[in-house]
C-alpha cells in the first residue's frame, strides 16, 4: 500500500459570532511500521543522575537497543560539565548489539549540566539525515549557555529542522526549557514522573518514528483566518511537525464568515521532494446530507475546540501556581470542569479523559506554595494538547496504535531486564533478543 496524506476541512457555522470555526483533519495512511530510524540522544550524566536515575537510563537504552533493528542508527552523547561521544551515527546489526551495550553500562554520573557542549557536539557530527533528537536531563543547565532563548538559539544554528523530543525527569528539571525545545521544533515533552515512565515515553516516541508518513508538514492559509492552537505563532501558516500512520492531526481555526471557499496548501515531504495538496471547504458540516455523518464530525471538531481551550488553559495554570496564585487556579480548573460538563461532547471519551485529568490536577492544589511535582505536571499536559502528542501527563490520547504497542514493548522488556549491581562495576543485563 503507498503511503500517502489524506487531508479534509470542515467547519461549523457559529450563528452568535462573527467567525466560523474551521479543523483540518490530516491523516497519514500506511503501513510504514519498518521505517529505517536514525536518532541521536543527549543525556544528561551530571552528578544529581547519580544513583536510580543513572541506572534506569541504562535499563532503558539496552532495551532501546534491542528493539532498533538492523539499519536502524543511533547516535549517543553523554553531557555533564563536558560532553562524551558514547556512540557516533552507529548502525545496528546482529552483531554489534552487545558491544553497544557495553559502551552503555559504562555511563556514569558526575560534573555540572552543560548542555550548550552537548548541542555543539552533535551539530559538529553532520547529522543531516537524522530524524529526531531526544534530550534527557533532571536538573537545572547550570554551566555555558542556560536560557531558553540562548540554547535554542544553539538549536537552530546547529540542528535546525529537527524535531527535539524532551524528557525532563524528576521534579527539578527545567520544564520551560524542555517545553520550549520540544514546542518550537513540533517534537514532544515528557515529564518522567517515575522509572517505569522513562522506556514508556521513549517507547511512544520510537513507535511514532517508525510509522512517520512525512515530517515538515504545515498548513498555510489566508491572511484573515487565525490560527486558534495553543501553540499557534502569528502569521497564515502552522507548522504540524510529523505525521504519523493512522494518527490524525488537527489543525483549529477561525474564519471569517464568507471566506470558507478560500484556498489552503497542506505542505510536505515525501522522500526528497516537497509536496503541496490545495483544498478548501465550501460547505459547512450543516450541509452534510448524511445527518449522522454531519453530527459525528461536529462532535469530532467540538473535541478539537476543546483540546485548544484546555492546551491554553493548563499554560496559564501552569503561570498561575507558580506565581503562588494557587486560589486563581483552581477557579479556573473548577470553571473549566464546568463547561465540559456541560459540553455537547460531554459523553465522548476524550472530553472525560481531559475531564479526568483536570480534576486530577485540582486535587493536587492544596495550599498556595508551588508544588514542583505538579507543575511539571501541568506544563506536560498542555504541551500535549498543544502538540497532540505523549503519553505521560496527557494520558494516552495523543498516540497512535503503533506507537502504544512500541511504549507496551519497551515497558514489558524494561521491567523484564536485571538491574545493575551497584556493588560492582559491571552489569548482569540479559543478552539482547538479537
Amino acid at each position: 500500500m503507498a503511503n500517502k496524506i489524506n487531508v479534509k476541512a470542515t467547519y461549523l457555522n457559529n450563528p452568535n459570532l462573527n467567525h466560523n470555526t474551521m479543523g483540518i483533519k490530516i491523516l497519514g495512511v500506511g503501513n510504514v511500521e519498518s521505517k529505517k530510524i536514525n536518532i541521536a540522544l543527549l543525556i544528561d550524566t551530571s552528578g544529581s543522575m547519580e544513583g536510580i536515575r543513572i541506572n534506569s537510563v541504562k535499563k532503558t537504552l539496552r532495551v532501546l537497543v534491542d528493539i532498533l533493528e538492523e539499519d536502524d542508527i543511533i547516535t549517543l552523547i553523554g553531557f555533564s560539565s563536558n560532553e562524551k561521544i558514547i556512540l557516533s551515527k552507529e548502525k545496528i546489526n546482529n552483531s554489534n548489539k552487545n558491544s553497544i551495550i557495553e559502551e552503555i553500562d559504562n555511563l556514569k554520573a558526575e560534573g555540572g549540566t552543560n548542555l550548550e557542549c552537548a548541542i555543539s557536539c552533535l551539530g559538529s557530527l553532520e547529522i543531516n539525515d537524522c530524524n529526531a533528537i531526544v534530550i534527557l536531563t533532571d536538573g537545572d543547565v547550570n554551566q555555558g549557555v542556560k536560557s531558553v532563548n540562548g540554547i535554542y538559539s544553539l538549536v537552530k544554528s546547529y540542528i535546525p529542522s529537527k524535531p527535539i523530543y524532551t524528557l525532563g525527569y524528576g521534579d527539578n528539571h527545567n520544564s520551560k526549557l524542555m517545553k520550549a525545545l520540544s514546542t518550537k521544533t513540533h517534537g514532544a515533552y515528557s515529564f518522567i514522573q517515575n522509572e517505569i515512565s522513562l522506556p514508556e515515553s521513549l517507547g511512544d516516541m520510537i513507535g511514532g518514528l517508525k510509522s512517520e508518513i512525512s515530517s515538515n508538514v504545515s498548513i498555510k492559509f489566508p491572511d484573515d483566518w487565525k490560527c486558534i492552537e495553543p501553540i499557534a505563532e502569528e502569521g497564515n501558516t502552522f507548522s504540524v511537525g510529523s505525521v504519523i500512520s493512522n494518527k490524525p492531526m488537527w489543525v483549529m481555526l477561525n474564519i471569517p464568515k464568507g471566506s470558507e471557499n478560500k484556498q489552503i496548501e497542506l505542505n510536505y515531504e515525501d522522500g526528497n521532494q516537497n509536496k503541496t495538496i490545495i483544498f478548501n471547504s465550501d460547505e459547512s458540516l450543516e450541509g452534510i446530507e448524511d445527518s449522522k455523518l454531519a453530527c459525528r464530525e461536529r462532535i469530532e471538531l467540538i473535541e478539537q475546540v476543546v483540546r485548544c481551550e484546555v492546551g491554553k488553559i493548563m499554560n496559564e495554570v501552569e503561570s498561575l501556581i507558580e506565581g503562588y496564585e494557587s486560589f486563581k487556579a483552581k477557579e479556573i480548573l473548577i470553571k473549566t470542569i464546568e463547561n465540559l460538563n456541560n459540553s455537547e461532547a460531554k459523553d465522548r471519551p476524550f472530553v472525560i479523559s481531559t475531564k479526568a485529568q483536570l480534576e486530577d490536577i485540582l486535587s493536587e492544589i492544596k495550599d498556595a506554595v508551588p508544588n514542583q511535582s505538579l507543575i511539571r505536571l501541568v506544563s506536560n499536559t498542555g504541551s500535549n494538547y498543544g502538540l497532540q502528542r505523549g503519553v505521560t501527563g496527557g494520558g494516552g490520547m495523543f498516540t497512535s496504535p503503533i506507537q502504544e504497542r512500541f511504549s507496551n514493548m519497551m515497558s514489558q522488556r524494561y521491567e523484564e531486564e536485571d538491574d545493575e549491581d551497584p556493588s560492582t562495576c559491571h552489569s548482569t543485563t540479559k543478552k539482547p533478543k538479537v
